[in-house]
């Protein structure tokens, strides 16, 4: 992310690399760029819907532009 210029809205939680955040979270750091990582394949209609799902919190800038990157695999 950093080779790209960008920067971690979560990079402040220590712990796990791994993190459940609440919604209130994400409206609060207010992400120009959600991704959702998926270990699993899943299939195309599953991604969307999971695009979908994030138009709950539509005024979260990354919502907004929909910036929502559903990446797959387990590297």
């Amino acid at each position: 992310m950093a080779a790209a210029g960008g920067a971690s809205v979560l990079a402040d939680l220590r712990g796990d690399a791994w993190h459940v955040i609440a919604p209130e979270a994400v409206v609060e750091r207010a992400p120009d760029l959600i991704i959702e990582l998926h270990a699993e394949p899943i299939s195309p209609a599953q991604a969307a819907q999971l695009r979908a799902d994030w138009g709950a919190l539509g005024g979260v800038p990354a919502v907004k532009s929909g910036r929502i990157a559903i990446v797959q695999g387990d590297e």
